[in-house]
């Protein structure tokens, strides 16, 4: 799924949807885990929301957070989202591969953005940016390394991914308020 326009000021860079992700047309439908990390994160300002408790859970089992994504992401938020892989459903990252071609993918649609920062979910989808990152150990937080959008070098961040890593909600949003 994706979340892009010219006036996010801070994108977030899944790896790839899952089935359910696909069926309701909503990042992380399923769970609150990321939602409950940006809430109570610094990024939440960026959201344009002022609270999440008029955004409705839906019936579906494995959709109950599908209307999420269109507030958090959506046209009034400077909040964007994108995935690396768009078009493998599995539930499971490592067996997703991301080859050549969604890198030079992620690369074009970033060229039409203005974002000031990136935030990476999770350190797979930081080391296919980074092949560099490939075998080494990292912290996650800011990286040495930028990415060039529009001629200049934007800041990237590896961040916890939201819904597997073993740490508190609230230390998981503070690598959130970049």
């Amino acid at each position: 799924m994706d979340y892009l326009s010219k006036e996010k000021s801070v994108l977030l860079v899944g790896l790839n949807p899952t089935e359910q992700a696909k069926k309701h047309g909503a990042v992380f439908c399923q769970t609150n885990g990321i939602w409950r990390v940006i809430e109570k994160s610094e990024l939440f300002k960026f959201t344009g929301l002022v609270s999440t408790a008029d955004i409705p859970i839906a019936d579906e089992k494995d959709g109950r957070y599908k209307f999420y994504a269109d507030n958090f992401f959506g046209p009034k938020s400077k909040v964007g989202y994108v995935d690396l892989v768009t078009d493998v459903f599995e539930k499971k990252g490592n067996k997703v591969k991301v080859n050549q071609r969604y890198i030079d993918k992620f690369y074009s649609k970033l060229n039409t953005l203005n974002v000031d920062k990136i935030g990476l979910l999770g350190k797979q989808v930081t080391r296919a940016l980074f092949p560099e990152l490939k075998g080494k150990k990292f912290e996650y937080g800011e990286i040495p390394q930028s990415i060039k959008v529009g001629g200049r070098d934007v800041k990237v961040f590896c961040l916890p991914f939201p819904e597997t890593v073993p740490m508190k909600v609230e230390d998981k949003a503070g690598f959130y308020s970049f």
